[in-house]
């Protein structure tokens, strides 16, 4: 059976055409590719799936890992499994639904250390400020936006719900004397989001300092897998923070919408905050396969490049670049009763460019700093650190 729409033709085989379930721990296929990347080995192209899929740039995901390996500060590699949580109507049982491919490229989730090294190359390349801050989000924000000047913009990647492990990209610029603080969810935030008593319009006014402020709620649900928020963020923020008049062009889009919030003292308080359209040249990250396939091909025809090139690059050809059909196998726990795994027979087309592109980033990234080894040393990583984590302003 076939599938087709204007992404391509997505198979779906039968259950014999999966191949072995006997994949490689990732640790396995991480440390093979940062020994063979040291000792200057050829490496084929596919290594990292049973099947031979080649993913963009492999020659530069080995050199990540290798950089991941001597420098173990600068973040995490992840298996790519992602999980979906259902309850029965009477919340009484539940079933726990894990999807996987029959690949084992790692993700790469860079720590608060590879954000900042990050940050610093996009800030010599684009002359772009990208901030990470995991503490105290609402005050550091305060201060940012009470020095910002007429026409300035920053992005900021910030834990902006304490204790989860999930990280927000938000821009804030001031135009005209008014601060707009824009926030681009990858995910979908639930009622006791920072951002519901964010939307009060008493408590924005006392974090920034000025009645002129507002907020513009931009994300929608585009990440699927487990790990790469931090990476959709940086993404994201590089691409947004480069665009000529964006506040302008989401407050075309905007629309009014009512917020609930859990007040631990008032009960269920309602505010009123502003809805903007998640713009399509960012739909690069997008993971969520039902968001792609609703693309129309006019959306398909979004250029994503702000310079103008010979070749320009639009929605269209960046997914005919990062999409690959792969093998999904996919396992059900119902509580009290273990799992079950299921050979789907489905090969789904999916967006790589959130598992591809950080390991380009990082490469580039230290590359600019260290040389040849690609070993950071520790007094370029505290300058770096103390410039874009929990920065001061």
């Amino acid at each position: 059976m076939e599938n087709t729409n204007s992404l391509g033709t997505i198979k779906i085989l039968d259950n014999n055409t999966i191949a072995n379930d006997n994949t490689k721990p990732i640790q396995q296929i991480a440390i093979k590719a940062v020994n063979n990347q040291n000792k200057q080995l050829p490496l084929a192209e596919g290594c990292f799936s049973e099947d031979g899929t080649v993913f963009p740039y492999e020659s530069i995901i080995h050199r990540g890992l290798s950089i991941i390996e001597n420098n173990p500060n600068i973040g995490n590699i992840e298996e790519d499994i992602r999980k979906q949580w259902h309850k029965n109507m009477d919340d009484t049982d539940y079933q726990l639904k894990e999807t996987k491919f029959k690949h084992i490229l790692p993700i790469f989730q860079p720590k608060s250390m590879g954000v900042a090294v990050i940050a610093e190359h996009y800030k010599n390349k684009y002359n772009i400020d990208i901030y990470f801050i995991d503490n105290n989000a609402q005050n550091l924000i305060g201060k940012l936006v009470k020095q910002l000047k007429n026409g300035e913009q920053v992005g900021i990647i910030a834990n902006v719900i304490p204790k989860r492990a999930h990280m927000t990209p938000l821009i804030v610029a001031k135009k005209n004397d008014k601060v707009y603080i824009v926030t681009m969810d990858s995910i979908n935030m639930k009622s006791d989001s920072f951002w519901c008593f964010l939307s009060s319009p008493t408590k924005l006014i006392e974090i920034c300092g000025t009645q002129h402020c507002y907020l513009l709620h931009a994300g929608i649900i585009r990440q699927q897998d487990m790990y790469s928020c931090i990476n959709d963020a940086i993404i994201v923020l590089k691409n947004a923070l480069r665009k000529p008049n964006l506040i302008d062009d989401l407050l075309k889009t905007s629309k009014t919408m009512e917020v609930t919030c859990d007040d631990t003292d008032s009960g269920k308080t309602v505010y009123q905050t502003t809805r903007v359209e998640f713009p399509k040249f960012l739909y690069k990250t997008v993971q969520n396969k039902q968001l792609l396939y609703k693309l129309t091909p006019e959306d398909l025809q979004t250029p994503l490049t702000v310079e103008s090139t010979k070749e320009q690059k639009t929605l269209q050809t960046h997914l005919n670049k990062y999409n690959r059909l792969l093998s999904v196998l996919r396992e059900f726990t119902v509580s009290g009763y273990g799992y079950k795994r299921r050979k789907t027979g489905q090969f789904w087309q999916v967006n790589t460019y959130l598992q591809t592109k950080p390991y380009r980033m990082l490469v580039k990234s230290v590359d600019e700093i260290t040389g040849a080894n690609g070993a950071i040393n520790q007094e370029t990583a505290t300058k770096l650190m103390k410039k874009y984590v929990n920065p001061s302003f």
